[in-house]
């Protein structure tokens, strides 16, 4: 039996002591030290073509109709400026807000191509338009392509009213205002139909719009130019009950 002098075991207890943990004492291979963590790399989501779609394009098309008569069309006329105004400084256009002074139009109309292919419609065939003058209602359809022109229902060109002494100068005075736009602006677009004058209703003098044949004027086509008209000489009958 080895006592405490035995050489072998003080050469043990020395190694044991010098050697680094983990290797000459126990015996074992150093074990590697671990891998730092690395954090996941962030995820992005891409949007698909599909979800990037106006959300507003997918409503039913009879919703979308809705709105765009609720934002678009006024229930009363849209009262033009005058020629040497722009329309955005028309105070009818200021109270609803629905113009801007760079294309004159609303702004929803301005929205997407979309959106103005299917509003522009709407905007010119549901409102009233009234020019408080000639040069005014001039301007308005020569800035406008034939197929606004076309949608237009209800466009007021002339508001002079005379007192029925001065009936003859009130017809010559439409009848003129109404084939120089017809023939210089209207590009052949402008329908009969769509163009109304004012006129007193006999027995009670209210002020009313009607179209040119219901307040009695002549309309004859030009044969040769479609879409083109003009009112015949002559003056307009103002037929009782009107």
């Amino acid at each position: 039996m080895l006592g405490n002098n035995n050489p072998l075991k003080r050469t043990f207890k020395f190694l044991c002591l010098t050697a680094e943990p983990g290797s000459v004492c126990a015996g074992l291979p150093k074990k590697p030290r671990p891998a730092p963590l690395t954090p996941p790399p962030p995820t992005t989501t891409t949007q698909s073509p599909t979800s990037s779609k106006s959300g507003f394009l997918c409503l039913p098309a009879e919703l979308r109709n809705q709105i765009y008569s609720h934002a678009l069309v006024q229930q009363t006329p849209i009262i033009l400026p005058y020629a040497y105004e722009s329309r955005s400084s028309s105070s009818s256009f200021k109270s609803r807000s629905i113009s801007n002074s760079n294309s004159e139009e609303p702004p929803l109309l301005s929205t997407s191509r979309a959106i103005r292919a299917e509003a522009t419609s709407i905007y010119y065939g549901c409102n009233s338009f009234e020019a408080p003058s000639h040069a005014s209602a001039y301007k308005f359809l020569k800035r406008l392509s034939f197929a606004k022109i076309q949608g237009l229902r209800m466009f007021r060109p002339v508001t002079l009213v005379l007192p029925q002494s001065a009936h003859t100068r009130w017809v010559e005075s439409v009848r003129r205002s109404v084939n120089t736009l017809v023939k210089e602006v209207g590009k052949g677009a402008l329908a009969v139909e769509a163009v109304c004058v004012p006129v007193r209703r006999v027995g009670t003098g209210d002020l009313g719009w009607v179209g040119l044949r219901e307040a009695g004027f002549v309309v004859k086509r030009d044969e040769g130019s479609a879409g083109y008209w003009r009112i015949e000489d002559g003056e307009g009958i103002m037929e009782e009950g009107l």
